[in-house]
């Protein structure tokens, strides 16, 4: 027999999972979360993250992938991509150590790539509020190339990032052209 309190919970879950998804790129106040990466403060919104996982030991490197891909790091038994936004971003890559961490996230969009993945950043990460109305547009040092996965900086020079976009570039692949992957819903190209 379950209790009052147990029916409360599961009746919750029921009603936040019977809500329809959020747009993919649209912002509200509060759903970000930042990764600080090298000097930078990337945020993604908080509806696609899983869990905030410190990475340990758990992971290894793959020689010869390309540099935004760290390597590969076992989560609860199952192994994902460990990837560094900065090279995607034409940055210099961080470098995994002590007191980093990785935040897994989950996209499920058609046009994806890689829909989940696990991405290194260099410190605990926390949470923000992102007023859409205070985002300004990336400084001009940013590559032309960069731009398309940024929706805008918030105050505190938080870039704000576009995660579906960054997943859904064939970049993204450790393949030298990209090609097409198969996921369990069938043929997906990226």
């Amino acid at each position: 027999m379950s209790s009052k309190l147990d029916d409360e919970v599961l009746q919750q879950r029921a009603e936040e999972l019977a809500r329809p998804r959020q747009e993919a790129g649209a912002l509200r106040v509060g759903t970000h979360l930042v990764l600080p990466a090298g000097q930078e403060r990337l945020a993604v919104r908080l509806v696609l993250v899983e869990r905030v996982i410190p990475l340990g030991r758990s992971w290894a490197r793959l020689p010869g992938a390309p540099s935004h891909l760290v390597g590969v790091v076992n989560v609860r038994g199952r192994l994902l991509p460990l990837t560094d936004l900065l090279p995607l971003l034409g940055l210099a890559p961080q470098q995994a150590g002590r007191g980093t961490y990785c935040v897994v996230v989950n996209v499920e969009a058609s046009n994806v790539c890689v829909p989940r993945t696990a991405l290194l950043c260099q410190g605990r990460p926390w949470e923000i509020d992102v007023d859409p109305g205070s985002l300004a547009d990336p400084p001009e040092t940013v590559p032309v190339s960069a731009r398309r996965f940024i929706l805008g900086v918030a105050p505190g020079l938080v870039t704000v990032l576009e995660l579906e976009r960054v997943l859904a570039d064939r970049a993204i692949l450790a393949t030298p052209s990209g090609g097409e992957q198969t996921s369990r819903g069938g043929n997906r190209r990226c």
